[in-house]
């Protein structure tokens, strides 16, 4: 069987207010309150930790409340990461087999290229006549083992369809990357903020997947 469908587990630790909504499209929001002060403490010390693990910057400043939402985000980011790499390399795993049962393709020795070469052309012979039209006797063809033809059009579409959701899963993975980044800039400038300030505070974030593959983020501090 080639789809398969993994299990996601995301363990909340709460203690300050989070709030979550899943429509058709995956997104996850986090809001945080906190009211209470930080006595005076080295900035430089509470951007650092922050830098280091979002939270730590906001525990060293007595921000319990501002800390617990970032370590929910870093922690939910990573699980994510994990989460999106995982079934990204099942569903690699899924198009190669599926190329090899309905194309006749030899999986061993391929690289990332070829796969994407397969999926475009109905046949080897098909991508080598284009070529030779192209570049003439400069065209590099695919013979021998790197031969492939497709049984049915709707195969190469399925193929397709299978390829893509793997590097769409590889594609968002990065992305949570860049959110773990912006995650500790932003607590960094919140934990500094913090050592000036005393009141209440708002911490929120907002991660939106929606089905095009694009990945939306909202980050803010209010003081």
């Amino acid at each position: 069987m080639y789809f398969k469908t993994p299990v996601f587990l995301l363990v909340l630790l709460t203690g300050a207010p989070i709030y979550a909504q899943t429509t058709d499209s995956t997104s996850l929001s986090v809001v945080a309150d906190d009211t209470g002060g930080a006595t005076r403490k080295s900035k430089t010390k509470a951007a650092l930790l922050s830098l280091l693990v979002p939270g730590l910057g906001q525990t060293y400043a007595g921000a319990s409340g501002r800390a617990r939402i970032f370590f929910v985000t870093e922690g939910v980011t990573w699980a994510g990461f994990t989460m999106l790499r995982t079934y990204g390399g099942w569903r690699a795993d899924d198009y190669r087999v599926y190329a090899a049962d309905h194309a006749g393709v030899t999986l061993a020795g391929q690289d990332d290229t070829f796969f994407r070469n397969i999926g475009a052309f109905s046949s080897n012979e098909v991508f080598n006549f284009q070529q030779q039209l192209i570049q003439g006797s400069r065209a590099r063809l695919y013979t021998g083992t790197h031969t492939w033809a497709w049984d049915a059009e709707t195969s190469r579409k399925a193929y397709l369809d299978i390829r893509q959701s793997s590097r769409r899963a590889d594609t968002r993975s990065v992305y949570l990357i860049g959110f773990a980044l912006v995650t500790r800039i932003v607590s960094a400038i919140d934990a500094v903020r913090g050592i000036d300030t005393r009141g209440a505070s708002t911490s929120s974030f907002h991660l939106f997947f929606p089905p095009n593959g694009a990945v939306w983020l909202t980050a803010g501090v209010a003081f």
